[in-house]
């Protein structure tokens, strides 16, 4: 409607005889959102919103405040409230947000989680959970996940004395005092090492005797203390790791398991750091899974500026100065790059905060908003921030010219998709344990992958970074080596090919990629096939586990603003699609807003996802913008 109202729809293509009508809606529309995106941005000048795990999220949350007794009777009862809400009605619970069915291990992870929260395990609620894990192999098919596949559930069950510690490998007492850091640093990420040592910390507890004598009260002391030391030396000043929940959790659970308490400062800097994920929720108590403010505050800054915003406005303003105080100082863990004169800081991580965990993916978007927005304007400490940025870039790409997110030059993955198969843990003695993580599978390490490496590409081009560049040929030369058969790209933290095909044509276009070079058009193609009936594009994280499924599910708002942006980028796509889904972006707006319909990034795939609402406000915001500039190009052509 263009009544003056808030709310947004356009007819289907050809329904209409108003020449004016798409390019008046399509205004209304960006104008609308750029207010509803204005409004969002926060008083340091980012964006974030509540991420959501699911309600495996809170579950874990509460069994880690339980085991460090700072959940109060009266958080335990409002968090017990939301999970209940969250329960189906079958007994199960979903594994992430929008999950088509329940699953039996967070079935088992929210029931313990009901228990930490004070919940009796005869509650109705409870019976019914059990009932569905029961009908699903019960807790011996929870407990037989982690070596199957790595899933930790059964960590969680173990703490609340839901299952014994049978599970368990039969690791050799004093493994964790092996020098892994230094046999494997060139084979894996640290978090291998990490989750290796939580579990020789959860074994020693719950698998092994107490230690007899002095000699045997010295070597577990020995063993708590490496763990303890390895695990603090990746803890964020704000008392997180990696800016994320579900690593932090897992952590403490394994710091619980040699011993340390509430009183110790480094857990209680953990503990007030969980206590800030809370969020109050209209069904109870709940947290979010990570902060998000780099990412977000980077495409935010994107879409106002395409939106109209002036580049000296206070808000754009105020997103840079967030930006630039949230890039890296601190030089990175060297077993992250170890090149001896490799550069350590100028990368930017998800979060502001995360000094530990820069990545390429966030520092290839952050460049590009910069550059963007501030076009040949550059103040100093700009110009020194993308130099610094540009340089640690170069220096994280990968032999095979790939960018991975974290760490330089493990092993490569095959080309095409991972996490199709479950992949065993193998560690019934030191051999198998050590030979696993010499040659772990790419699953399990930190290879570059195919959407990072075209979101570098993005912020290569917009500093002036072009096709001739060594640095982007070899780029180049690994997404053409990645690209799958279909004709498009997969995507390790964004589900799951059309966002990730879409980013990659946006950085191949920005170092000026010949955009008709056959490769490049099969990407086209295969988004232009996988365009519903309503315009829009949709995709399901089902596709991890299936590639048939690739590019298909229910249309998007978020998907559709990547994949429109993608298309306009290269300026090969058909008209036909690309005006299709600015149609679908138009017409599905409301109150100025757009609604996620399940778009998922990824943290463990092919399990474990989480959702937040700004990227389905400022993708489609951005995406628009960009189009609005194809229209008024075209009217100016007739």
């Amino acid at each position: 409607m263009l009544d003056g109202s808030t709310e947004s729809t356009l007819e289907a293509p050809g329904t209409n005889r108003d020449p004016d009508h798409l390019p008046r809606a399509l205004e209304h529309a960006i104008q609308n959102a750029r207010r509803a995106l204005r409004a969002e941005q926060r008083e340091d000048g980012s964006w974030e919103s509540p991420t959501d795990l699911g309600p495996v999220g809170p579950a874990m949350q509460w069994i880690v405040e339980r085991q460090f007794d700072v959940l109060s009777n009266d958080d335990a009862a409002e968090a017990a409230r939301y999970l209940l809400s969250r329960q189906r009605p079958d007994g199960s619970f979903p594994a992430y947000p929008g999950a088509k069915q329940g699953c039996p291990s967070a079935t088992a992870l929210c029931r313990a989680g009901l228990i930490a929260c004070g919940q009796k395990p005869r509650h109705p609620a409870l019976r019914r959970a059990m009932a569905f894990v029961d009908a699903h192999g019960g807790h011996a098919a929870i407990t037989a996940g982690f070596c199957a596949r790595g899933d930790v559930t059964a960590f969680y069950l173990l703490a609340m004395d839901q299952v014994d510690a049978s599970f368990l490998p039969a690791l050799p007492p004093g493994l964790s005092l092996t020098p892994f850091d230094r046999l494997v640093d060139r084979r894996v990420h640290a978090g291998n090492i990490m989750v290796m040592l939580v579990l020789c910390a959860i074994v020693n507890r719950y698998a092994r005797p107490a230690p007899k004598g002095l000699l045997g009260l010295a070597a577990r002391a020995a063993e708590n203390l490496r763990i303890r030391n390895y695990l603090f030396e990746w803890q964020n000043p704000a008392g997180d790791w990696n800016g994320q929940a579900i690593i932090s959790w897992l952590m403490l659970l394994g710091l619980s398991a040699t011993g340390l308490g509430k009183s110790d400062p480094r857990i209680a800097r953990a503990c007030s750091w969980l206590r800030s994920l809370r969020r109050a929720d209209p069904d109870g108590l709940t947290v979010d899974a990570m902060r998000t403010d780099v990412w977000s505050t980077a495409w935010s800054m994107l879409a106002l500026q395409a939106a109209g915003e002036a580049p000296d406005s206070e808000p754009l303003l105020g997103a840079q100065r967030h930006l630039l105080a949230a890039q890296c100082k601190r030089p990175m863990p060297r077993v992250n790059q170890r090149k001896a004169d490799a550069a350590r800081t100028g990368g930017w991580p998800f979060q502001r905060g995360n000094e530990t965990m820069p990545d390429t993916d966030d520092t290839g978007v952050v460049l590009a908003a910069l550059a963007t927005v501030n076009g040949r304007r550059s103040t100093r400490e700009l110009f020194q921030a993308s130099d610094a940025a540009l340089r640690w870039l170069r220096d994280m790409q990968n032999p095979d010219g790939g960018f991975a997110a974290y760490v330089w030059n493990l092993p490569p993955k095959p080309p095409g998709p991972m996490y199709l198969v479950d992949i065993p843990l193998v560690l019934d003695s030191p051999a198998k344990a050590l030979a696993f993580l010499l040659d772990p599978p790419a699953e399990f390490s930190d290879p570059a992958a195919e959407g990072i490496t075209g979101r570098v590409l993005w912020g290569f081009g917009c500093n002036g970074v072009e096709r001739d560049d060594p640095a982007v040929c070899r780029a180049i030369d690994f997404l053409r080596a990645q690209q799958c058969d279909n004709g498009a790209w997969w995507g390790r933290w964004m589900t799951c090919y059309l966002a990730e095909t879409a980013t990659t044509l946006l950085g191949l276009s920005a170092v000026g990629e010949d955009m008709r070079a056959p490769y490049v058009q099969r990407a086209v193609q295969f988004l232009a096939l996988h365009q519903n009936s309503d315009g829009g594009f949709g995709e399901l994280a089902e596709a991890y586990r299936d590639p048939a499924s690739a590019g298909c599910g229910p249309s998007m708002p978020p998907v559709t603003g990547f994949v429109l942006l993608g298309l306009l980028a290269t300026g090969t796509a058909p008209r036909a699609v690309i005006d299709r889904a600015a149609r679908y972006l138009v017409g599905s707006q409301k109150d100025g807003r757009w609604s996620n319909v399940g778009f998922l990034h990824t943290v463990n795939p092919p399990d474990s996802f989480y959702s937040y609402d700004i990227i389905a406000l400022a993708l489609p915001l951005l995406a628009l913008s960009h189009y609005r500039e194809l229209v008024h190009t075209s009217s100016l052509d007739q």
